[in-house]
């Protein structure tokens, strides 16, 4: 997706696009076909088991504002925006997890330089993102409910499925390109024009291949974790590029490092 010149057809319907579309880091996609059946307990502290979509309590960490909200655990604030029936985070969860009350390592701002973190927002490991066990980087989870992870109180890290009615609203894979993509901060490129349509502003941050390899194609593309799994050392993640108008709902390594955006429950 990333420095390729030819173009792909993707269906509106799909939520898997083949790692020949993706040959530039095909290395670090993983089949689907490896999934195992089995399922693993974890602690309920993370998970999401209600459905609705109530309005926070007054003794809810998070204040809310006009298309926004504010973080009591960090006083960080983020855009918010409605696209249908969803309510996204307009900017990407910057939330360090080596403050308390969670002390995990795998957040990385992208190259360790600071300033990627404002701007991009933080890369977080599948594990540290769901605010589970690391063990789960190679076990499966295989639990269909909603997890909150390291998102503020209220939102939560959406699945698959949640990723697909964003999708399908804007248009479909084909078209999810310049319909999501933020109008500025990303790489030039001959008939992609990005528009922006519905506020979601997705930002090239790139992503980091995990601990002891390296970073890549921050200003050419994007990864932004579903918590639906793969097979269990993989899971899903929603993916946007700077050579076409198409996105895709691929998946790699747990290890990765991704980006995070937050879906109001």
């Amino acid at each position: 997706m990333y420095g390729i010149t030819s173009s792909i057809s993707v269906s509106s319907s799909s939520t898997f696009v083949s790692s020949s579309s993706l040959t530039t880091y095909s290395s670090s996609i993983i089949s689907s076909s490896t999934m195992s059946s089995s399922s693993t307990s974890v602690s309920s502290s993370s998970l999401l088991t209600s459905s609705s979509s109530s309005k926070p309590s007054s003794s809810s960490c998070t204040t809310y504002g006009l298309n926004s909200i504010t973080d009591c655990r960090d006083g960080h604030s983020y855009k918010t925006v409605s696209i249908g029936s969803q309510i996204w985070m307009a900017e990407n969860l910057n939330f360090d997890t080596l403050a308390a009350p969670i002390t995990s390592s795998g957040s990385w701002c992208y190259n360790n330089v600071s300033n990627n973190c404002v701007k991009y927002g933080r890369l977080y490991d599948w594990t540290t993102a769901m605010a589970i066990s690391y063990n789960y980087h190679s076990s499966l989870l295989a639990n269909p409910v909603r997890y909150r992870g390291i998102c503020p109180e209220g939102w939560h890290i959406p699945q698959n499925s949640e990723w697909t009615i964003l999708i399908d609203y804007v248009g479909g894979l084909a078209v999810a390109g310049p319909q999501l993509k933020a109008t500025s901060g990303w790489t030039p490129y001959a008939n992609v024009t990005n528009s922006d349509t519905y506020g979601f502003s997705a930002l090239p941050g790139g992503f980091f291949y995990g601990p002891g390899s390296f970073f890549d194609v921050i200003g050419n593309g994007g990864e932004w974790w579903s918590s639906s799994e793969k097979s269990t050392m993989s899971a899903s993640f929603f993916t946007l590029g700077y050579t076409g108008n198409y996105g895709s709902l691929s998946g790699g390594y747990k290890t990765r490092g991704e980006s995070l955006r937050c879906l109001k429950d």
